[in-house]
C-alpha cells in the first residue's frame, strides 16, 4: 500500500477504528527486503487525511498514536518496559567505538523517498495524489 497512500489511509483507519489503537502493531518484510527506515520515515510523516476522518470517524495519527504503533504496544504485548534502562554505554565508550568506525562510512542507511511531510506534500502533488 505504499504507492496506494488513500488505500493505506482507509486500511489503517478501519483497523485503529475497529480494533483499537492498542492492538496495531508495526511490521515489516526486512529479514527479505532490507532495512525497514525509509518505511518507518515514510510512516512517521503519513496522516489520515482529514476529510476521511470526519467521513468515516478514523482517528488522528498523533506522534503518541505513531509510538504505540511502532513499538509500545508491542513491548505491552511482550510485558516489556520501555522506560527500564536494561544496559548503559559510557559516553566515552560510544566515542571510542565510534571513532573506530571506517572514514566516509555513511551515518545510517539510504533513505529514498519522502522523508518529511512537507516532501510528502509535493510529491503527492507532482503526482495527481500518487506517490510516484
Amino acid at each position: 500500500l505504499v504507492t496506494r497512500p488513500e488505500e493505506a489511509a482507509h486500511l489503517l483507519g478501519k483497523m485503529l477504528l475497529h480494533v483499537g489503537e492498542d492492538r496495531v502493531l508495526w511490521g515489516t518484510d526486512c529479514l527479505w527486503y532490507g532495512t525497514p527506515q525509509p518505511f518507518i520515515e515514510a510512516f512517521l510523516a503519513f496522516e489520515i487525511p482529514q476529510v476521511m476522518q470526519e467521513a468515516y470517524g478514523y482517528p488522528a495519527l498523533t506522534d503518541a498514536l505513531r509510538r504505540k504503533i511502532l513499538g509500545l504496544n508491542a513491548a505491552a504485548l511482550h510485558g516489556i518496559d520501555p522506560d527500564a534502562v536494561l544496559c548503559t554505554l559510557a559516553t566515552g565508550e560510544l566515542a571510542r567505538i565510534k571513532h573506530q568506525l571506517p572514514r566516509g562510512r555513511p551515518s545510517g542507511p539510504a533513505s529514498f523517498g519522502p522523508r518529511n511531510r512537507r516532501e510528502l506534500a509535493a510529491l503527492w502533488a507532482r503526482n495527481g495524489g500518487r506517490p510516484g
